[in-house]
């Protein structure tokens, strides 16, 4: 993933589909070596420190909420931010958002998506 996207993605400038169509084919990827048993790995270019405030975890829940990022995706965007050294979690509730973003051990319904939301507020 390029560094650049995800930085436009949670600031708004890069559309949540847009960014799902860009990183696809690697979300696709690493999703299919773990279902083979293999490792499924997960890379993003480095850059400059980004800060992760609560409107850019919001934005990444809401994308999840509405279904205009996968799931798949969402959880990838989410350990790319997790991975990198270029990303700074902003307090807890951040960290909380992103944390829920990354768990793909079941896919979060609707309901405990939007209640990931609200502890944003």
């Amino acid at each position: 993933m390029e560094y650049e996207s995800l930085a436009k993605f949670l600031s708004g400038t890069l559309t949540p589909e847009a960014l799902g169509g860009e990183i696809s084919a690697e979300v696709a990827s690493c999703n299919e070596a773990v279902r083979a048993g293999k490792p499924g790995y997960i890379a993003i270019s480095n850059e400059l420190r980004f800060e992760i405030n609560r409107e850019s975890a919001r934005r990444l829940l809401e994308a999840l909420a509405s279904g205009s990022l996968p799931i798949e995706a969402a959880s990838y965007v989410a350990h790319c931010i997790i991975m990198s050294d270029d990303f700074e979690l902003k307090d807890n509730a951040v960290r909380d958002a992103i944390y829920f973003a990354a768990d793909d051990t079941s896919p979060p319904s609707r309901d405990e998506t939007l209640r990931a939301l609200t502890a944003l507020d």
